[in-house]
């Protein structure tokens, strides 16, 4: 968690970074005892227990992998499992359009194809006319940039670099 924490605050770590992840994100079945009880394994015991190396249960993996999923490795993503829940439950279609719609945002984030609150930002203040490229933000930018977020909150300006075709 701390490297991937570490890896996360780097500029444009969506795009550009790997992070570690769990390669199979159900556990395997454990065997049972003649009894039925559960064999005690190294899957169940927690990190670091025992001196278990558990090193071989996690990949590199881009933010992407991570939440769209890896075909070629079976990796089915973090939207792949939630859009199998959802497919099991009993929402009514407008409920299931309207997650559907955030599920979309965070997949297209995650793909880089929308930009993500970081780089929007940096984007903003970086070609803003009175950005002079110096790391200073004034207050004039720092309005600005609250007076536009403002404004996209409520429905009053488009951005699609952020949002795309979705709206606030």
């Amino acid at each position: 968690v701390d490297e991937n924490m570490k890896v996360a605050h780097r500029r444009n770590a969506v795009l550009n970074e790997k992070f570690h992840f769990r390669k199979q994100i159900f556990p395997q079945s454990r065997p049972s005892t003649p009894s039925g009880s559960p064999k005690v394994s190294h899957a169940t015991l927690p990190d670091g227990a025992a001196g278990v190396d558990r090193s071989d249960e996690y990949e590199l993996m881009t933010i992407n992998e991570i939440i769209n999923g890896n075909p070629e490795k079976g990796f089915p993503g973090l939207l792949g499992l939630v859009n199998n829940y959802l497919n099991t439950l009993n929402i009514d279609i407008e409920t299931r359009c309207e997650i559907s719609k955030y599920l979309e945002l965070i997949k297209r984030r995650a793909n880089g194809s929308l930009m993500t609150a970081a780089s929007w930002t940096r984007d903003f203040v970086q070609s803003h006319p009175e950005y002079k490229h110096d790391s200073v933000v004034s207050e004039k930018i720092l309005y600005d940039l609250v007076k536009r977020v403002e404004q996209i909150n409520k429905g009053e300006v488009q951005e699609p670099k952020l949002l795309g075709n979705f709206t606030v």
